[in-house]
Order: structure tokens, then C-alpha cells, then sequence
């Protein structure tokens, strides 16, 4: 495929149709992306990276990886760390450098690599990078504290480790041009803090600009675009590959500041990141040669495992050591640690500029990275979550339901959802409110579920479906809108809507809030009269004989389905324009009359 246009429609069709598998198969979809990039590329031929983009294709790479690490960068906020934040010193200062220096002598002693290229590996295989990390938190649904340090590290390291190829290259380049060990490292380490200068002069740039009326709101996305590229390209001038710390301190600093169009940005960084992630593995996985895919000989393989089942391991295990992560915790981070683009992107540039300077064997570790960064996506990704559930540090279920707001009919609702081993949490932000639901046993979360501190502390991803039930509708519609992206706005629902609210496209509702629960559209009040009047929660499992057309006959006419719960644990709503379409096995829950 040489058509430069059809090259990119179609890289982006195969990487949306294998995030789309992966989401409607709950499979990893990097290990769909590297699959998909190998069978288009080097083995079918359908793409040719190479021969449409040339030598375009690492600027764009870099350019890519770039908005990604900014994007990982801006979700750092500091108060999500919490009590995890000693984990992450300790793994970032201490855990990486051990890493890079038990590398560096496995690499010269098991694979024969001479000093300058073992240390460049070195430093390129502590890259762990949220290009692949942030999938596999997503899938596995981890505990908020272990995700917060593979997060932190993922992000952090992708311009850590690469500044470690970059000072080993240098360190090497250096002595051998007749420079002093002191004056090279000087050097260094003084453009090192001239880059991170610079991400965080511009990020606090844009934070005080983003905080006035000097930039209107249509113009802040595209500026925060522009300036990402230009702190990458300042950066790299500084020091090569030093972009990378520029635009992940960017990043951390702007995700930090109090800005009111942040949520804005980081949701389209967000879904820039996803399309961006995709189109660069296909093309770096679609661009390399069929040669590299030939197994890897005893040292190779020596090698890799070494660096997977002791040097992670224990640099993590040292490295966390004394800290308050329990040792299920520390035994799961120093496990995953899978090598993704920016590895793969690092190689490629270190590998021909170690053979440039006479380094013979520089052209060796493209092949071997690329092996490493394979074997590591599709071992972690396989077995991260069941590690994970194991060790009882993710969710093994399926997501439960958050509702919102602490009243009688929702104390009821959660009742009836425990006792079909429902996950349930119900939010609110009065103490008072909530003590009938801890009295009952319900769990609870005492905040103002759309204050910013919320995400840190209430693990979303234990959720599928949120309920907005409070008394009142605007409050409701509010917390739907906002928290819409994070659920997905099919799974979000709210009390006291009028079916007409969601139908008519004329009605400003359309676009705000969330799905009607239930056809009627009962507003608290109403559901607590009928209450009152002897109403209450039932759950109906059907069967071959007692269909769902049989149970909807024994229904009184005013009766409400609510939900329907399959056997394999799924849940599925009724609402103003779909409803369950229950089976035999399926366990419906109605609010219904007293009655027989």
C-alpha cells in the first residue's frame, strides 16, 4: 500500500476494529495492536511504512509519543498519590537507576554486548510507558494504590529511561572525543535541568494564560497541541531525546494547576491518546523486517528472562523496601512491567547512532528489544489480571453500580442488589443521610462525588452503571453529565426525567444528564409515596416455563422493571429507548405494588 492517504485510513481502521475487540471482548488490545501491525506488515505485506512515510516516520512516531507522555503526564495530579507517594520516590529514584545498572551487566555477560551498547539497553528496557501500562490498569481493574505507582512509573520512566540511553550515549561519545568524566557529566546533567526547565515554564505559562481572558476556550485544545510540540522540539534541542522529560514535566505541572477547561483538555488528550497509541503501534509493528521476527537464540532468551523473572523483581522488591505497600502489592508492581512504543522508537534511533560511532555490535539491540517488547506485552497482558484477582488486589467481578444520593428507595434498591452479590456503593455528601444506609450495611462513600478529590479516592473502575437519586433533578442531571465520559453515557442513569425530556431532540435534556431509570420517570418524592403505599423491590428469575412474556402477565399495570441480572453477571437497564430483553436463567428486579 504506497498511497500515503489510503496508508492512514487504514491504519486507522486496524487500530479503532482492534480497540473495539478489545473492548467488546474484554480482551488487551495492545496484544491486538502488535498482532495486527505484524500480519499487515512484515507478513502479509499489506503495509509498508517504510515506503509510504520514509524518513517521516520517526519524526511522526516522536511527535506521537510526545502527546501521549504529555497526556500520561496531565493525569499525574499529586493528591491522587495519597499514601502511595513513597512507593513511587522509592520506584522512580531508586528502583529505576537499580534496574538500569542490573541490566546493563546482564546485557555485557549474558548476550556479549560491548559496554556502550549494553548500557544504552540498558537504560532503553527500564521503559515501561503508559502506552501500554494504562490498557492493562484498565483491564485488570487494580486497587487504587497499585495502579497509582504503575501509573506514576509508567509515565515518569518513559523520559527516565530514555535520558539513560541518552546519558550512556553521551557519557561514551563524550570520552571517546577526549572529555573529562566530570566535564561530561556536568554537562548533562545541566541540560537535563535546562529541558524539565523548560516543560515546567511552559506548563505554568498555560496554567496562568488558561486562568484569565487572554485565551478564549475554542483556542485552548489547539494552543495546548502546538505547545506540546514546540516544548518536545526545545526539549530535543537542549538534549536529544530529553523532549520527552520536557513534555511529561509539562504535563505534571499543568495537571496540577487549578484550571476550570482542564476536565475539557483531558478528555480529548485522552481520546487523542487512544488514536494515537493505536496508528503508532500498527506502523512501528507493521515497519519492522520479517528477519527480527526469527526466535531468539539461547542468550537472547537467557537474557529476557533474567530481566523479567529477577532484575524487575528485584529491583522492586529493594527498592520498596520499609515502604507502607503490602507484599501482595510490591509482588504485582514487580511483576508488570511491560515494553512498549517509546522503547521500540528508542531503539531505532540509538541503534544506528551506536554503529555510526563504531560501536559494532549497536545494530544488535533493535532485534532484541523488539523481541523483549513483544514476549513482555503479550506475557503481562495475559497474565496481569489473573495475578491481580489472585493476590485480591482487583476486582473479580463484574462492575457494580455507584448510585448516588442516600434515601429510603435507594437504601432499598441496594438491599435487593446485595442480595443478588451486586456490587453496590451508595455517594453522598451528608453524613446524616447516609447513616440509615450504614446502619443497613450498604456501603457508602461520605464526599461530593463531583469534587475533584472524589476520583482518587472512590475507585471508579469498580463501577459499570451509576444512579443519580437525590432529590434534586438538577443536582442529578449534573453529576450524570459529568461523570457521562467516565461511565460511558449509555451506562449512566437519573430519577424525575419525563420520557419526553430524552425523545424529544428539541429539548435541551438531550444533551444533558443521563438516561431515564425506568419508563415512568419518578421523581424521589413519588417513589418515596409510593413506598409508603406498601411498594417495594422484586426479584423474579425466569425459566423455560416462566418466560418473560408469562412474568410480564403477573405484573400489576403500574409496575416498573428496573434491571435484569443474566447468569454470566452482566446487567441490563430499562430505560425510555431500550429495556432488559430477559431469558430463562436472567433474574429481573421490578418496583412494584404490594401484592401476591
Amino acid at each position: 500500500m504506497t498511497n500515503t492517504t489510503l496508508f492512514f485510513a487504514a491504519v486507522g481502521l486496524v487500530g479503532m476494529a482492534c480497540q473495539w475487540i478489545a473492548w467488546r471482548f474484554r480482551l488487551p488490545p495492545i496484544v491486538l495492536l502488535l498482532f495486527a501491525g505484524l500480519v499487515c506488515g512484515p507478513i502479509t505485506g499489506l503495509l509498508a511504512p517504510a515506503k509510504v512515510l520514509g524518513a517521516l516516520i520517526m519524526p511522526l512516531v516522536a511527535a506521537a509519543v510526545a502527546i501521549i507522555l504529555f497526556e500520561g503526564g496531565l493525569s499525574l495530579n499529586f493528591s491522587g498519590l495519597r499514601d502511595a507517594s513513597q512507593a513511587v520516590r522509592r520506584v522512580v529514584v531508586v528502583a529505576a537507576p537499580l534496574i538500569w545498572a542490573l541490566t546493563t551487566l546482564a546485557a555485557h555477560f549474558v548476550v556479549s554486548l560491548s559496554w556502550p551498547t549494553s548500557t544504552v539497553i540498558g537504560g532503553i528496557l527500564v521503559i515501561t510507558g503508559p502506552t501500554v501500562v494504562q490498557p492493562l490498569l484498565r483491564n485488570a481493574r487494580l486497587d487504587l494504590r497499585t495502579a497509582a505507582v504503575l501509573r506514576w512509573e509508567a509515565i515518569v520512566n518513559d523520559a527516565v529511561g530514555t535520558l539513560f540511553a541518552v546519558l550512556a550515549f553521551e557519557a561514551f561519545a563524550g570520552m571517546r572525543a577526549g572529555s573529562g568524566g566530570i566535564e561530561v557529566a556536568a554537562r548533562l546533567f545541566a541540560e537535563i535541568g535546562a529541558a524539565a526547565g523548560v516543560g515546567y515554564g511552559v506548563g505554568k505559562a498555560i496554567s496562568y494564560t488558561y486562568r484569565t481572558t487572554f485565551m478564549p476556550e475554542y483556542l485552548k485544545v489547539p494552543t495546548i497541541f502546538v505547545a506540546v510540540l514546540a516544548c518536545f522540539v526545545a526539549g530535543n534541542r537542549i538534549m536529544d531525546e530529553a523532549g520527552l522529560l520536557a513534555v511529561m514535566v509539562m504535563g505534571v505541572t499543568i495537571g496540577n494547576s487549578r484550571i476550570a477547561s482542564l476536565a475539557e483538555i483531558r478528555r480529548f488528550k485522552e481520546h487523542a491518546a487512544v488514536l494515537l497509541v493505536s496508528g503508532v503501534f500498527v506502523v512501528l509493528t507493521a515497519n519492522i523486517s520479517r528477519g527480527m521476527l526469527s526466535l531468539p537464540d539461547p542468550r537472547s532468551t537467557g537474557f529476557a528472562a533474567l530481566l523479567i523473572f529477577v532484575i524487575r523483581p528485584l529491583g522492586i522488591a529493594a527498592s520498596t523496601l520499609g515502604t507502607n505497600l503490602t507484599w501482595r502489592e510490591r509482588l504485582l508492581i514487580g511483576w508488570v512491567a511491560p515494553r512498549g512504543v517509546v522503547a521500540v522508537a528508542a531503539v531505532a534511533v540509538f541503534g544506528s547512532a551506536l554503529a555510526k560511532a563504531g560501536v559494532a555490535d549497536g545494530m544488535r539491540i533493535p532485534g532484541l528489544v523488539f523481541a523483549i517488547v513483544m514476549s513482555t506485552v503479550v506475557l503481562y497482558s495475559v497474565t496481569t489480571v489473573p495475578l491481580a484477582r489472585w493476590l485480591g488486589l482487583a476486582s473479580a467481578g463484574e462492575p457494580g453500580i455507584l448510585i448516588v444520593g442516600s434515601n429510603e428507595w435507594t437504601i432499598a434498591l441496594a438491599k435487593v442488589l446485595m442480595s443478588l452479590d451486586v456490587e453496590v456503593t451508595i455517594a453522598d455528601n451528608s453524613w446524616w443521610r447516609l447513616k440509615p444506609a450504614r446502619q443497613a450495611a450498604v456501603p457508602v462513600y461520605y464526599g461530593e462525588i463531583l469534587a475533584e478529590a472524589t476520583e482518587h479516592k472512590l475507585d471508579h473502575a469498580r463501577f459499570g452503571h451509576l444512579i443519580a437519586a437525590t432529590e434534586s433533578d438538577a443536582y442529578n442531571t449534573l453529576v450524570c453529565t459529568d461523570l457521562g465520559p467516565a461511565f460511558g453515557r449509555q451506562h449512566v442513569f437519573q430519577i424525575g426525567r419525563m420520557e419526553s425530556q430524552e425523545l424529544d431532540p428539541k429539548d435541551v435534556a438531550l444533551t444533558l444528564g443521563g438516561r431515564t431509570l425506568m419508563r415512568a420517570g419518578y421523581d424521589l418524592d413519588s417513589l418515596a409515596r409510593r413506598l409508603e403505599q406498601g411498594w417495594n423491590f422484586r426479584k423474579t428469575t425466569l425459566t423455560d416455563e416462566f418466560d418473560f412474556e408469562r412474568y410480564h402477565r403477573t405484573l400489576p399495570d403500574d409496575a416498573q422493571l428496573l434491571l435484569s441480572l443474566r447468569p454470566d453477571r452482566k446487567l441490563s437497564f430499562a430505560a425510555v429507548d431500550t429495556g432488559p430483553v430477559p431469558g430463562p436463567g436472567d433474574t429481573i428486579i421490578s418496583f412494584a405494588p404490594a401484592g401476591p
